[in-house]
């Protein structure tokens, strides 16, 4: 089966292909305004450009690429992994894309190929719409398009279900069935990336309150082009600062992912992309039953290695350029940094190394992944805390711009380092400003620790889900052996 219903006819090639293809009368709306073009906006444009670099580095590197069972060549992560091996070159294709950002870019192109696949080969889980979530799969794999997810609904009111609150509308359903498809109403209150993706896959997320029959029309899985009439993407206040340089804030300048509200005004959604419908149990238990939000989890992992290793080196960095380097507290700091890393890559491995069977094909270790989901917000808060006491209060009396040096030299030599002149020192300590205590900074934070969840419901999940791990068998089994040994010697 082909997807028919489709905004792009030929795959995007590389980084032109790619600006081009937002040009597509999409509503992204910014500050009371329609965002005219994404490409060109300011609040907008850098990072489709930083996009538009991932979708070259895909035409110019073949490492990156396989060849599908349709005849394309699909970016790695996309793929349907078979064995160890398969996952093994997904990672490295990933590893590929984050090194051009540092770990920066939390939802690019390639963290979402994971989520794709695993919704793809989760045919059988989504019968009897299993047709169009294959087609679904392939055509954005063979396309090579950057989709989008949005599964949270609003908050509102967690202590009700959607049909308990005043306005039955708020949280999106199905308010019209067709010959041809049916028509969504409401709203999913975060999508990250979303003024730069292509598709967006639209699932269901309410918190603890699970659907009943009573909620049936809210029971909806389906994909909706970022340009269909009706889906408006309110973008968040973009956190790029207004700089005399670009390295004053060099990383918010490139790599802000835009987190959005969408609303989708009567959106009409052809049969051939809805997933599940009118199922409640399906609509909530996909979570458990298929590997999306493990792949979501997964990838954040691979990619805090990345991220990880670049706040080491900025540490390290840090610490020599103030003389502080041979200082035994800061070398607790950074040894304890340096074993964080390597739990990562120790995870990574982990989690790849152990495969398990999925409905096609494998799938990382997830119980390793869901560990790493569970204690995620405490190694992520320690890090850069970390970071933070190694740089000290620097960056809090820094001046405004790199420019007030060009313009004022007689000052650098007073803003110098132990190791480093006064315009290094700057740039480096512009550096830890823009990733520790910017408004970027803020809101990586935010993301990094509880985008996955709650942190006690997580916790609470594990736990549960280690049920079958046997602790009391296991008591018994320890106390039995000891008073063995008691008695023998």
């Amino acid at each position: 089966m082909m997807l028919k219903t489709v905004s792009y006819t030929s795959p995007i090639l590389n980084g032109r292909d790619y600006l081009e293809s937002l040009r597509d009368g999409r509503t992204v709306i910014y500050q009371g305004e329609i965002v005219k073009d994404v490409t060109e906006h300011p609040a907008f444009a850098p990072f489709t450009r930083v996009v538009a670099r991932m979708y070259d580095l895909m035409s110019e590197e073949d490492a990156l690429l396989y060849m599908t069972d349709t005849g394309h060549k699909a970016f790695l992560p996309y793929m349907l992994p078979e064995g160890q091996q398969d996952l093994e070159r997904i990672r490295q294709a990933m590893e590929r894309m984050h090194r051009l950002s540092a770990g920066m870019i939390a939802q690019g192109p390639e963290y979402k190929g994971p989520v794709i696949a695993g919704l793809g080969a989760a045919g059988p889980y989504f019968e009897p719409h299993k047709e169009h979530v294959r087609a679904f799969y392939e055509y954005v794999r063979d396309f090579r398009l950057y989709p989008g997810n949005a599964f949270t609904d609003p908050q509102i009111d967690r202590s009700k279900r959607p049909s308990e609150l005043s306005n039955p509308d708020l949280v999106l359903r199905v308010v019209e069935e067709r010959d041809d498809g049916v028509v969504i109403h409401g709203a999913k209150m975060v999508s990250t990336a979303a003024p730069f993706n292509h598709e967006m896959l639209v699932l269901r997320y309410g918190g603890a309150n699970r659907l009943t029959e009573n909620d049936a029309d809210y029971a909806f899985i389906g994909a909706v082009p970022l340009n269909a009439p009706g889906l408006k993407v309110f973008s968040r206040q973009s956190f790029r600062p207004p700089v005399g340089t670009p390295f004053d804030a060099p990383f918010s300048t490139l790599f802000d992912e835009n987190d959005s509200f969408l609303f989708f005004d009567r959106v009409f959604v052809p049969w051939e992309r809805v997933f599940v419908y009118r199922d409640p149990e399906k609509a909530d238990n996909w979570l458990g039953q298929t590997n999306i939000a493990l792949n979501l989890v997964y990838g954040d992992l691979i990619r805090w290695q990345t991220k990880f290793q670049f706040y080491t080196a900025l540490a390290v960095k840090v610490a020599k350029a103030n003389g502080t380097i041979g200082f035994r507290g800061q070398q607790e700091r950074l040894g304890e940094l340096v074993a964080w890393s390597e739990l990562m890559r120790a995870l990574v491995k982990a989690a790849e190394t152990q495969p398990v069977p999925y409905y096609q094909g494998v799938m990382v270790h997830p119980q390793t992944v869901l560990t790493f989901r569970a204690l995620r917000p405490m190694i992520y808060k320690r890090v850069i805390e970390l970071v933070q006491e190694i740089a000290g209060s620097g960056a809090a009396t820094l001046v405004s711009s790199l420019k007030d040096l060009e313009r004022f030299p007689e000052v650098i030599d007073y803003v110098r380092g132990a190791t480093i002149d006064g315009v290094a020192r700057t740039e480096l300590y512009k550096v830890v400003w823009d990733v520790l205590h910017s408004d970027f900074a803020s809101r990586s934070e935010l993301t990094e620790r509880l985008h996955t969840g709650n942190t006690g419901d997580v916790l609470i999940q594990l736990f549960f889900g280690a049920q079958g791990m046997g602790f009391d068998e296991h008591y018994d089994t320890i106390m039995t052996q000891v008073k063995k040994l008691i008695e023998e010697v």
